[in-house]
């Protein structure tokens, strides 16, 4: 028998590869503006991975320490973060 599990496994997995799909055939209709924008693609490509293991990370320090532990700490970091990158640009 299927379990709810593995009916969302497939539900997830069918989503991640029709957003694959999608992205590929995007990139290949509108190939001239797509290596126009590479570098921008790039940094949001970066931007939603660094924001979801954010958020997984978050999720995780509150659960072990507490909530403001935990967002004091993410905050700092973030701040920090982003006071590098300021400074080495």
């Amino acid at each position: 028998m299927i379990g709810p599990e593995l009916v969302l496994v497939a539900l997830y997995g069918a989503l991640a590869g029709g957003a694959t799909f999608a992205g590929i055939f995007i990139v290949q209709r509108f190939e001239r503006w797509a290596s126009d924008n590479l570098i921008h693609i790039i940094v949001f490509a970066a931007g939603v991975l660094t924001s979801g293991a954010l958020l997984h990370v978050t999720r995780e320090a509150v659960r072990l320490a507490g909530l403001e532990p935990a967002l004091l700490t993410v905050t700092l970091g973030f701040a920090a973060l982003a006071l590098l990158e300021m400074f080495l640009h």
